[in-house]
């Protein structure tokens, strides 16, 4: 009776302990999804998350893929329309596949969040920077970028110790990215600066022409406009306010840090305009290699949020293979545990899915490139010189 027993036992264990191997190793590939606007005005950068995430993969498919077996990679657009996001979602999730690298916008990953976290999901966005992506403590949800309040809050610390008696105006895209932020640079500026801004307006994302928006702007006669949004806007307000004779120095968010900011506005007319971005956007010598290694395979420059998202990937390869585990909720306690060596640096997740360590810094256009910028006290000191010499 015992032995009939002891061998039970043995045979329910056996069934229970090959029942998770299966899980884990018996599918033929392991399967991980790119999400991200693939068409429309933000196709490019779309496609530059697509291919580091491909570049990423192909390295560890060449090394002999996870568990022996090859990775394969799926890409979705879901054009940057928050219903797009949600069926894209669904339809990942009935797939089960094991990990979305994506979204692109704060939009779309605030919308497609919660279809992660109900079906158990591994999502981690390269680039959404909206706080309410994480802020609910999601245990599959995880971003590699920083966070608009810390973003917001280090642009107006700078405009304040630069120009305290500056007069702010703020436009702002409709979306969560433009609005978060902007709201953030406001409170933060107000709290140091004891005055509120001289304009608070928002637009669709999709109006092209700021001809009536920037003769508003002029008639408040701002020293600073801070615009929250992305770069193809970004340019077109910037060209209509320097046509209405509006000179305020532009500042914006990482919305704006990229190339086709300063093509499409106009060298001479985006230079000296200001824009927060990450300190090191060529990540540490491994994403130089990084770089180096997307141009040879694609043919041309990495976009700023490329090194993001190759991190991601490798991030989520890295914590499926130490964790022998393709369950989202092995793999995700995994990564709230560990520190993960990438193009970024070291990064080590916090117990919302944050980076531990994510700073954010100011940059300036000058000569058609974007360079740290001075020290605000540096600014501070030449308008006061300035003051002295038009007395």
């Amino acid at each position: 009776m015992v032995k009939k027993i002891l061998v039970s036992v043995f045979l329910i264990l056996t069934i229970f302990l090959l029942t998770g191997f299966i899980g884990c190793f018996g599918s033929k590939k392991v399967t991980i999804a790119v999400v991200a606007p693939l068409s429309g005005d933000d196709q490019k950068e779309g496609e530059s998350i697509l291919n580091a995430v491909q570049l990423c993969v192909d390295e560890w498919n060449a090394r002999g893929g996870l568990f022996g077996k090859p990775i394969e990679l799926i890409s979705k657009d879901d054009k940057e329309n928050p219903e797009v996001a949600v069926a894209i979602a669904n339809e990942l999730s009935r797939k089960k596949v094991s990990a979305v690298i994506g979204h692109y916008t704060s939009a779309c990953t605030l919308a497609a969040r919660d279809k992660y976290v109900e079906n158990r999901i591994l999502m981690i966005t390269p680039s959404s920077t909206n706080p309410a992506v994480t802020d609910g403590i999601y245990q599959t949800i995880f971003r590699v970028c920083g966070r608009d309040d810390d973003q917001g809050k280090t642009a107006a610390q700078y405009v304040f110790k630069a120009w305290p008696d500056a007069k702010v105006a703020l436009l702002y895209d409709e979306s969560p990215y433009g609005k978060g932020l902007s709201e953030r640079f406001l409170s933060e500026f107000s709290a140091l600066a004891k005055k509120e801004s001289v304009l608070f307006k928002h637009f669709d994302r999709s109006l092209i022409d700021f001809t009536a928006i920037a003769k508003e702007v002029k008639e408040k006669d701002p020293s600073i406009v801070y615009f929250g949004g992305l770069f193809l806007q970004g340019s077109e307000l910037l060209k209509a306010l320097r046509k209405e004779g509006v000179t305020a120095t532009f500042f914006s968010g990482d919305g704006c840090y990229n190339q086709q900011f300063i093509e499409k506005a106009g060298k001479e007319i985006a230079e000296g305009s200001f824009i927060t971005f990450t300190p090191n956007p060529e990540g540490t010598s491994e994403g130089k290699t990084f770089a180096k290694n997307y141009k040879a395979k694609f043919g041309v420059d990495p976009k700023p949020y490329s090194i993001f998202a190759y991190s991601a990937a490798m991030i989520a390869l890295k914590a499926m293979e130490s964790a022998q585990s393709k369950d989202p909720v092995v793999v995700s306690k995994l990564m709230h545990s560990q520190t993960f060596e990438t193009p970024l640096g070291s990064l080590k997740f916090d117990k919302k899915g944050d980076p531990e360590e994510s700073s954010w810094a100011v940059w300036k256009v000058e000569g058609g490139k974007f360079v740290p910028a001075p020290a605000p006290e540096s600014l501070l000191k030449l308008t006061e010189e300035e003051k002295k010499q038009n007395k």
